[in-house]
């Protein structure tokens, strides 16, 4: 693999992670929440997956030219193991940074855990909404789906595999959300006190799809209760749980610390267009269209990047509320270090440890001031 440089562009450490969305309208579950709209699976042919093995190398030469400290990359869809060959190539090409696959844990496979288990530092974000069917009731998972998805869990925690739980709160699922947090803690709970797993809780905001949130009274009643809460899975990030449902508007730092390459449709199977966004959270802030193939070589991002940083970001004060948002704690420093390693295994590692406590400081006083964090110094790369 070759990896190009580019001594005039666009450079940007602050970026702790690069969110990759490939394959985004392929997917065997249908969440209500969801705002992605289906298309048919097509199966790949060997034309398209010598694309994508182009196409990722690329995007690995792309992120090292750009966002030379990234620390993890996210690979997402739709359900990223409808195309199991993708995510293996995936693993493959990004060996050395830490990798999240977002996954429904339907689909996967022994096969596909021998190679997370040998990349070492790749963990799934598995979708479960709580410790019943009927709590999944938005997701319209069916009881074998729901028993695979436990099978999964249980095999990546064997193998050391850490697995955070991504679980959106709504109607039907908060007022069993205790003992949806019990229920994990008796069956893994020995993973939990190491940091193998995880369960940072969330809400929605709606685009396309309006969601169904919680009442005003199960708010209530889910505040009082995770105050009087001793799960592990909740006490270690409580500061992330009494934000849950907030009200306040706050300057949120997760545009300034993340990056998107959003490869729309089967873009990652074919020219290798991807769209970029100043939240790829929140899919806003749209910088452009570009074809990662052309960027290594033309890298005309450099140019909209320098432009799109003269802008006013003041409209990134939200209330939004997603797992990442616990990460964002992180790195401003609202949780501290010390409990990072205690809660997740990816802040055990020396590296990641190491980018957090010095990039804290600034972020910091973004988060909890809701100022103005200072854009990332444009400069010129040294070969």
């Amino acid at each position: 693999m070759k990896d190009y440089l580019n001594p005039k562009g666009y450079v940007d450490n602050n970026i702790f992670m690069v969110e990759i969305l490939g394959m985004t309208n392929y997917c065997n579950l249908r969440c209500e929440y969801c705002d992605w709209e289906k298309k048919p699976y097509v199966p790949f042919n060997e034309t398209k997956m010598r694309n994508v093995k182009r196409n990722l190398e690329n995007t690995h030469s792309f992120i090292k030219m750009h966002f030379p400290d990234a620390q993890m990359v996210e690979y997402s869809g739709g359900e990223p193991f409808f195309y199991p060959e993708v995510v293996m190539e995936f693993l493959t090409v990004f060996c050395d940074y830490w990798v999240r696959i977002i996954t429904n844990g339907t689909l996967v496979k022994e096969e596909h855990l021998d190679k997370l288990q040998a990349h070492g530092k790749a963990y799934l974000a598995i979708s479960l909404d709580g410790a019943t069917v009927s709590a999944n009731k938005s997701r319209g998972i069916t009881d074998k789906q729901f028993l695979k998805v436990l099978w999964t869990i249980d095999n990546c925690l064997e193998r050391n595999i850490p697995v955070m739980l991504l679980c959106t709160l709504n109607e039907d699922n908060v007022d069993e959300f205790l003992s949806y947090t019990d229920f994990l803690y008796n069956r893994w709970g020995k993973y939990i006190d190491s940091g193998l797993l995880v369960l940072p809780a969330h809400v929605l905001s709606s685009y396309a799809v309006k969601h169904r949130s919680a009442s005003v009274l199960q708010r209530e009643e889910f505040k009082h209760a995770i105050q009087n809460s001793d799960n592990p899975l909740i006490t270690k990030i409580r500061k992330h749980y009494d934000e849950i449902f907030s009200t306040d508007i706050r300057q949120c730092t997760i545009y300034k610390w993340s990056a998107s390459m959003h490869f729309i449709d089967d873009e990652i199977a074919g020219d290798g267009i991807f769209t970029s966004f100043r939240c790829g959270m929140r899919g806003t802030g749209r910088i452009g269209c570009f074809n990662v193939n052309d960027e290594i070589v033309e890298d005309t991002y450099s140019q909209v990047m320098m432009e799109a940083l003269k802008q006013n970001f003041a409209s990134f004060k939200c209330n939004c509320t997603v797992d990442w948002d616990v990460v964002d704690k992180i790195l401003s420093g609202v949780i501290d270090i010390e409990t990072a390693e205690k809660w997740f295994k990816p802040f055990n590692d020396p590296n990641i440890k190491s980018w957090t406590i010095d990039h804290m400081e600034s972020f910091q006083i973004a988060y909890t001031r809701g100022g103005n964090l200072k854009e990332p110094e444009l400069r010129k790369r040294t070969i």
